[in-house]
């Protein structure tokens, strides 16, 4: 979204489920995707919207995530 709230673009088609929150980067060309579906987080270029990588898998140990039941 521009900032004046004009779609820009999508990233992650087909790839991301129930995505949650976007954040920057601190290099300002890196968005990070919480793909809460997935149970990991989804790395992209800003400019773009190449996959750079993923963090996490689904479980409870280290580079895990779990998500709580809400139902």
């Amino acid at each position: 979204m521009s900032r004046g709230g004009r779609f820009l673009r999508s990233i992650g088609d087909g790839e991301l489920s129930q995505p949650e929150d976007v954040a920057l980067a601190g290099d300002n060309i890196t968005v990070a995707v919480a793909d809460t579906g997935n149970h990991r987080v989804r790395l992209y270029t800003l400019n773009g919207g190449q996959r750079l990588g993923v963090i996490g898998m689904q479980g409870r140990g280290n580079g895990q995530f779990q998500v709580a039941d809400l139902e």
